[in-house]
């Protein structure tokens, strides 16, 4: 069948008069009215994609895919209309996609299939015949053009130069890539070393998705200043009170995390949903007629018809249960509000579920390229580190902060044993003390550990506390640092901070996607700066942070998913245990996502990154 895509009224999605929750969408009315169409089969590719179980998830994780009923409007929260880190899952769309996040099972999404050579050098990709933008002007290799030529290599709308990605390498200092057009379908990306992960970028799920790569360019030449007049340009910039002309095309060129802001209503897309109602509507989002999926029954996606998203700038969990009236939400601190998510669970007004988090919640860094000789002398001995390791009860702090979900980080294999711990700094130079109780550092002086944590991540305070406390039964003099979170920014871009609290992107590290497993600005911004300059700035690293830098060379060079990798990777995770450069202090703690229970086709088990990237194929069922 097809799914009839002219504005119709939006049935009620909340839950009935049975005691739980109710809700008007006053949608169609605001909407405004739509060109007639043509038939779907011009506004489908000649090839279009069709989703199948497996796809977006494992059948384990989605095991009753179904197709779904046409309509309906999902209603979200947010925070801040300039960021919108649930949308921009939702609406995100990659040349190369593959089930949950792995990255050995990739299958052409934005393209209709794709090749690499094999030296990986040389990539060959070809964009699906009749796919269109939102508006109906047809996607081709021009699109790809406008983007590699006319804004990436523009200096004027882009100082900053092509993204990293882009690079050889995945670096930097590596030489941009080449683009050759075969016509206007077929293209080829080219690098002067091997790029094997390149695949992996291709297939990024972290925000930009096409966008980094394909570009409208029948809409944005209108606001570029090699095909549009200088008055034309003068009549933007003061419609959108912008000042410079870099200013005006980064802010009408748009990512889907942006989707709500007013500069990208009518912004042609290849996501599920486009941005045309007028800033005073409810529906901020509505059905892209020309997307390019369908279901294995040929009905084309998505089923919902339109996404609105009601501003909020507290967090919604934190308010009365009676207003949590969205149908979905991403709760990356959920844990800690979980006697809240119980009840509505309980009450029957939502569905929560506790799936995999990308990231692990948090990590505790020492930074050893920090400016002061006593503390680098003391955080370089390995027995100083491993009484870190050994003086931090992470199963108490696994139930007191996380509700005991989660488990031991294997990274940190080592039990808690504070005698033992002691006698590890008496090892690495602490033996001494001070008259007050606390050890002194090898140099006589007193020995102190600060720790800087954003002040606007509770759950740190709480973290911050209990490594205090047990840092301080062993006689290490620990203070709190709870710091703004862009001071917090600059003083570790700066290589100002001792010690720090932040996330752990580990889960990330099998897919290629997290890659702090180099130093960083929290654990080595030095050794980071030596490696990115090739030994002009920054500090000659030790040995072993010299072979990390080393395999995550070899890894992109090497395909995602290959006997090769998974290689590389197991040694990386060796030299962390071994050197305990990272102290992960809780993985596997999960993410909750509350949804209205109506909802369906959307994974019950596996990553919550997952959970909302297959969201074309949501559906309600009933009324």
């Amino acid at each position: 069948m097809e799914i009839d895509v002219s504005p119709r009224p939006i049935p009620e999605n909340g839950r009935t008069a049975s005691g739980s929750r109710q809700r008007v969408l006053a949608a169609s009315r605001d909407l405004p009215r739509q060109p007639v169409l043509p038939p779907l089969d011009q506004r489908l590719p000649l090839a279009p994609l069709v989703m199948r179980a497996g796809m977006v998830a494992p059948v384990q994780d989605l095991p009753a895919l179904a197709i779904g009923q046409a309509g309906g409007t999902l209603q979200l929260v947010h925070q801040r209309d300039a960021e919108h880190p649930v949308l921009g899952h939702m609406l995100n769309e990659n040349f190369l996609e593959a089930p949950d996040l792995e990255t050995g099972a990739f299958y052409g999404n934005i393209v209709e299939s794709f090749l690499a050579h094999p030296d990986n050098t040389h990539f060959r990709l070809k964009l699906r015949p009749g796919l269109k933008w939102s508006d109906g002007t047809p996607v081709t290799t021009a699109d790809v053009h406008f983007t590699y030529q006319e804004v990436w290599h523009n200096n004027l709308l882009n100082f900053m130069g092509m993204p990293t990605q882009f690079h050889a390498g995945g670096v930097t200092t590596g030489t941009p890539m080449r683009l050759e057009i075969e016509d206007d379908y077929v293209f080829y990306l080219a690098f002067d070393v091997p790029y094997g992960h390149f695949l992996g970028t291709l297939a990024n799920r972290q925000g930009h998705g096409y966008a980094d790569l394909l570009k409208p360019a029948h809409y944005l030449k209108d606001f570029h200043p090699a095909y549009t007049t200088a008055q034309s340009l003068q009549q933007a910039l003061q419609a959108h009170k912008l000042k410079y002309e870099w200013q005006l095309f980064e802010a009408v060129d748009c990512y889907p995390a942006e989707a709500l802001l007013p500069a990208c209503r009518d912004f042609p897309v290849l996501w599920p949903w486009m941005h045309v109602a007028a800033d005073s509507a409810p529906v901020r989002l509505q059905r892209n007629p020309y997307y390019f999926k369908v279901d294995t029954a040929g009905n084309q996606l998505p089923y919902i018809e339109a996404i609105t998203s009601v501003r909020m700038p507290d967090v919604p969990w934190q308010q009365p249960s009676a207003t949590w009236n969205f149908d979905l939400a991403l709760a990356a601190d959920g844990l800690r509000h979980w006697p809240a998510f119980q009840q509505v669970r309980d009450q029957g007004l939502q569905t929560i579920q506790i799936m995999d988090a990308q990231t692990d919640p948090v990590a505790f860094y020492l930074n050893f390229t920090y400016a002061h000789e006593t503390w680098r002398t003391v955080v370089s001995r390995l027995e100083f580190r491993q009484a870190l390791q050994q003086a931090i009860d992470r199963e108490t702090i696994l139930q007191q902060v996380y509700h005991g979900f989660g488990t031991r980080p294997p990274l940190m294999s080592q039990p808690f044993e504070p005698e033992a711990a002691g006698h590890l700094l008496d090892a690495a130079g602490l033996a001494a003390w001070d008259a007050d109780g606390w050890r002194l550092a090898p140099d006589g002086t007193l020995f102190v550990l600060p720790i800087a944590y954003s002040s606007a991540v509770p759950e740190f305070q709480q973290v911050a506390e209990q490594i205090a406390a047990y840092l301080w039964e062993v006689g290490v003099r620990t203070h709190l640092l709870p710091t703004d979170p862009m001071l917090l920014d600059i003083q570790l871009q700066h290589n100002q901070v001792q010690a720090s609290l932040g996330r752990f992107a580990q889960p990330a590290w099998q897919s290629g996607t997290g890659t702090d497993y180099m130093p960083n600005r929290h654990w080595g911004r030095q050794w980071r700066l030596w490696h990115d300059t090739h030994g002009r700035q920054g500090e000659v690293p030790p040995a072993p942070v010299q072979r990390l830098f080393a395999l995550h060379e070899a890894r992109v060079q090497a395909r995602p998913a290959s006997a090769r990798e998974a290689e590389l990777l197991a040694e990386i995770r060796r030299i962390h245990q071994e050197q305990l450069y990272i102290f992960n202090l809780a993985e596997q703690v999960g993410h909750v996502i509350t949804r209205n229970p109506t909802l369906r086709n959307m994974p019950v088990t596996g990553a919550a990154l997952v959970a909302v990237r297959g969201s074309e194929l949501f559906y309600y069922a009933g009324p």
